[in-house]
């Protein structure tokens, strides 16, 4: 799910011509909060000063956050801004919020208040709350976040203060989206919803057309049970990027889920592009946008399958739309390969410091694959091996090869390919 710095085009190893990169890369109604009992309701806080006697503040919450939601369902920011403390930064910043928000297709979006996290000091209260937000046609359900947000009551009103405590986020590894923390540029297809900043915006027209592309490509070699759609986030910022989990070192494209609830099920797949990504154009962005589409399509398939088969799936198709002599492998891979191969990449280091020989080794086990059975037999390896306790065995049984003999094969096709048949042999199997 992970994409790294490709070679530069026309460095890679060729397979006689071959030049190409390997890239390693509102229906619903909206709603407040949902009831609190009347034993919730009165229950000091843990910390700071007891709830006030007398007065209904989880009640009162609630209604703010209702009125909050509405504002974005109504298209009524008045609603919104009537709810806020009269501080200028904290006002700009929610009326940018709400103009990100009015552009996102929403279908659901929703603000529960957690009564038992109220915490009050005089006339100010904190409290956690659950988000709920769930964009039409691109997420299967919701997706859930938690925020710390500050309130105030002031002549007998709450206010809302403040809808970010950074400290309180960093130790619940809340990760924000660009629509809540910076003024975003959305554009929407209907299938490629894309994300961008001021930064970014300028390069919109490009990379839309660049994944508009690729999923008519991808779908067509995918035989999935998939929505055939996507959110892509192309900012100029690294902020985004840079807040994902993900390996060490130079990252330039991401595949991630976001949950229905914590452990839940999935709500949606989407990936992200890096500021240097964003800025190009042609073949090697293609490529890389097709490589991540994959890991899309993929979806929670994904982290079920060893890493050699799901990234060299992705790396397999996204060469299908390029002529063979434009299809380049890393330099690493075929070096590699020459020095021979006796066991798949593993799962555990495979972003480690090999991880540009293992795109391309794992790459050519499923070449190697498709040659021996054709494209079937590596979507019938993609619904057996995410179940399978032994993968290994699910691999012998399916392909007829252990995983130490697919490496070895995989390697020799490899420098066949690019180094071409030694003289006076013919390219074995």
């Amino acid at each position: 799910m992970w994409s790294r710095r490709p070679d530069s085009p026309g460095t890679g190893p060729r397979a006689g011509r071959l030049t190409a990169v390997l890239v390693l890369l509102l229906a619903l109604p909206l709603s407040g909060c949902v009831g609190t009992s009347a034993s919730e309701q009165e229950r000091s806080a843990p910390q700071g000063e007891p709830l006030p006697h007398g007065v209904d503040v989880a009640r009162g919450l609630d209604r703010l956050l209702t009125q909050r939601a509405e504002a974005v369902r109504q298209g009524r920011p008045e609603l919104l801004m009537d709810r806020l403390v009269e501080r200028p930064a904290f006002r700009s910043q929610q009326r940018t919020w709400y103009a990100n928000l009015r552009q996102l297709p929403v279908q659901r979006l929703g603000f529960e208040l957690q009564p038992s996290s109220l915490v009050r000091h005089g006339q100010v209260y904190t409290a956690t709350v659950t988000t709920r937000l769930q964009l039409r046609g691109y997420d299967a359900r919701p997706v859930t976040t938690e925020r710390r947000f500050r309130f105030v009551r002031r002549h007998g009103r709450f206010l809302l203060a403040s809808v970010r405590d950074p400290l309180w986020e960093r130790s619940h590894d809340v990760r924000l989206e660009p629509w809540d923390t910076e003024r975003v540029e959305i554009r929407d297809t209907g299938s490629v919803l894309g994300v961008f900043d001021d930064g970014s915006a300028g390069r919109a027209d490009d990379v839309m057309a660049s994944v508009t592309r690729g999923l008519g490509q991808v779908s067509t070699l995918i035989p999935l049970d998939w929505s055939h759609r996507v959110v892509v986030y192309a900012l100029s910022d690294p902020g985004f990027l840079d807040a994902q989990p993900r390996p060490s070192g130079q990252v330039d494209a991401l595949t991630f889920s976001l949950d229905q609830a914590p452990h839940g099920q999935v709500a949606s797949t989407r990936f992200v592009l890096s500021p240097e990504l964003v800025s190009m154009t042609g073949p090697s962005l293609d490529r890389l946008v097709r490589h991540e589409l994959t890991h899309v399509a993929l979806g929670d398939r994904d982290d079920q399958l060893p890493t050699w088969l799901s990234e060299g799936l992705a790396e397999w198709v996204s060469v299908q739309a390029l002529p063979p002599a434009d299809r380049t492998v890393s330099k690493a891979a075929l070096v590699a390969a020459r020095r021979g191969v006796d066991h798949l990449p593993d799962s555990d280091t495979f972003n480690g410091p090999d991880a540009a020989a293992n795109y391309g080794l794992s790459w050519y086990a499923c070449e190697y694959l498709v040659r021996r059975g054709g494209d079937a037999l590596l979507w019938q390896l993609v619904h057996d091996l995410a179940r399978a306790d032994d993968p290994d065995a699910r691999l012998r049984r399916d392909a007829g090869v252990s995983a130490d003999q697919l490496a070895h094969r995989a390697a020799t096709l490899l420098v066949t390919t690019y180094d071409g048949p030694p003289k006076g042999a013919s390219p074995k199997e």
